[in-house]
């Protein structure tokens, strides 16, 4: 079976993040065998305002980008204006990921890796556009080989496609994408030209790269960003409907590709998922009992809402009902990571912003030390908690220290020392906690 994994991502220009930020995903340079559990869970930890919320921003705004074409133009997202870094002007986002196969219970084995690139700026009109996109495939083995890119767009043009560019269909697709790229991404704008274009549909060779960074950035990558700017909007999330192929997508399938609620009580399900929607309810149920013994089932509410029902979850503990809004700030944080943990679980990438916020760190342990044992898939999250860090205490390179000049610094492993009690003693990199109880007296005095 072949999984899509992240291998690394370098991010720069999002929030305090000016320098570029390297997270890897694998503890050993040499990715062309890996296990296949045991090394899944990435924790980003530094001091408040070091950046950690701004790695899962950037990966959270490529993964927008991608799904929605009017992202950049769209006035409910104008915002990203406000989180870019306000010296750079401009978002840098880099991500390898590499497609590996099973070789057995224990190993996957390295078959092909890709490096997608893309930067943000905001030009001086104010607006944002897209200064480069590139998707490239590594030509022998990882990092150390040459790149060859199946498209590469800059200042609003496309420089390269992965067909030859004196070819009617190349021309056809510069022709169309004037006045677009830069606008949008070169992703559903290459979607939307099939679309437009069914006579084309056959007759243009689909590179693997492109084949499998669509549906890792479609269905594949889960980005759960905690607001600090919205705290009544506790997690933005991306929650694309299985099974549509960005390469096969008509415009009445276009729907399916639900975007984040912003309000916390209601999710969209189109009306043709309700099924599934009432399947993982259940699947949700068992997941909650773990936390509340008393939890008899999850049943909802709905709304109509054109080809969409709003659906509000309605907890069932036998004598009562309770509606989601009224729930402890846990358990409503655990039933809207629910899908976030099961993706991770099942093979796909979550990324998830202040994973312990409002979770107790007993539990929280023992649910990262499940994905990591058991997971199929990949979990990257940013957290406070020293309890989160026990979990991974004993894998070197699982967790990253995000320093306030955006240093990084992989935990590795240093005899009888531990990272939960370095940290906190700023024994860690460049990471002081310069602090004692005492100084509280002269700002509360």
């Amino acid at each position: 079976m072949e999984r899509v994994r992240l291998i690394s991502t370098t991010i720069s220009g999002m929030k305090n993040i000016k320098e570029p930020v390297t997270i890897d995903f694998s503890r050993t340079k040499d990715v062309s065998l890996i296990p296949s559990s045991g090394d899944n869970v990435r924790a980003i930890y530094g001091p408040n305002g070091s950046g950690k919320t701004g790695v899962a921003m950037a990966l959270w705004t490529v993964v927008f980008l991608i799904r929605y074409s009017d992202y950049l133009g769209a006035a409910n997202y104008s915002d990203l204006k406000k989180v870019i870094n306000c010296e750079t002007k401009a978002l840098n986002v880099s991500i390898d990921f590499g497609v590996f196969q099973d070789v057995d219970e224990t190993k996957l084995k390295l078959l092909s890796s890709y490096r997608y690139e893309i930067s943000i700026v905001i030009r001086e009109s104010g607006d944002l556009f897209i200064s480069k996109e590139k998707l490239s495939r590594f030509n022998g083995k990882y990092k150390y080989s040459s790149l060859t890119s199946a498209f590469e767009t800059s200042n609003g043009q496309i420089d390269r496609l992965w067909i030859s560019n004196d070819s009617d269909i190349a021309q056809a697709i510069k022709k169309e994408a004037l006045n677009t790229v830069g606008k949008q991404s070169f992703l559903p704008f290459l979607n939307q030209f099939l679309v437009n274009h069914p006579e084309y549909t056959d007759l243009i060779p689909i590179p693997d790269s492109l084949m499998y960074a669509a549906p890792l950035f479609l269905r594949k990558l889960r980005v759960a960003v905690q607001s600090a700017e919205n705290p009544q909007n506790l997690i933005f999330a991306v929650s694309p409907a299985k099974g549509v192929n960005v390469f096969s997508m008509d415009p009445s399938q276009s729907s399916n590709l639900r975007r984040g609620r912003i309000d916390t009580s209601e999710i969209l399900v189109h009306k043709s998922q309700l099924r599934s929607f009432e399947t993982s309810l259940k699947r949700k149920a068992k997941f909650l009992r773990m936390f509340k013994p008393k939890l008899k089932g999850i049943s909802y509410e709905k709304k109509d809402a054109g080809e969409f029902y709003l659906c509000t979850e309605i907890l069932d503990y036998g004598t009562y009902t309770i509606g989601v809004d009224f729930e402890s700030a846990g358990i409503k944080k655990l039933m809207r990571l629910f899908s976030y943990i099961d993706d991770a679980y099942q093979g796909a990438v979550a990324v998830i912003d202040e994973l312990d916020a409002y979770l107790s760190g007993v539990y929280l342990e023992k649910l990262i030390r499940f994905l990591n044992d058991y997971g199929k898939g990949q979990l990257l999250f940013t957290a406070h908690s020293l309890e989160a860090m026990k979990a991974l205490a004993d894998h070197g390179k699982s967790i990253y220290f995000l320093s306030p000049s955006n240093k990084i610094y992989a935990w590795k492993k240093n005899a009888h020392y531990k990272p939960y009690v370095l940290y906190p003693e700023g024994m860690i990199g460049d990471i002081d906690f310069d602090l004692e109880t005492f100084d509280f007296i002269e700002a509360f005095s």
